[in-house]
């Protein structure tokens, strides 16, 4: 079970885990939405976007992938996802970071 700590933005360290969202739209929104996601978490050290480009087996469909590093996932930006019009699909899921 993972320790969570609040923090003074409401957040909530997930220490040894990485939550990982993963974004479906349109192929030809890929780079838009990729650049709005940029500039949302800019000052955002433990959100990455670790990929993203077309999906191969579905040709109009492009993929975003975002990593928070020992954080929880924002709640807001999860709802923000299911209004969102140009998002197909999007799920998330959680691992834990293994230690050598």
């Amino acid at each position: 079970m993972a320790e969570y700590y609040q923090t003074p933005e409401g957040l909530h360290q997930d220490r040894g885990n990485i939550n990982v969202v993963v974004i479906l739209v349109e192929n030809h929104l890929v780079e838009a939405v990729n650049a709005r996601l940029k500039s949302w978490f800019a000052e955002r050290d433990e959100v990455s976007i670790v990929d993203f480009g077309d999906v191969e087996s579905e040709p109009d469909l492009g993929y975003l992938i975002l990593e928070w590093d020992e954080w929880e996932i924002d709640p807001l930006f999860l709802t923000i996802l299911e209004q969102d019009d140009p998002i197909v699909n999007d799920t998330y899921f959680t691992y834990l970071r293994r230690k050598y």
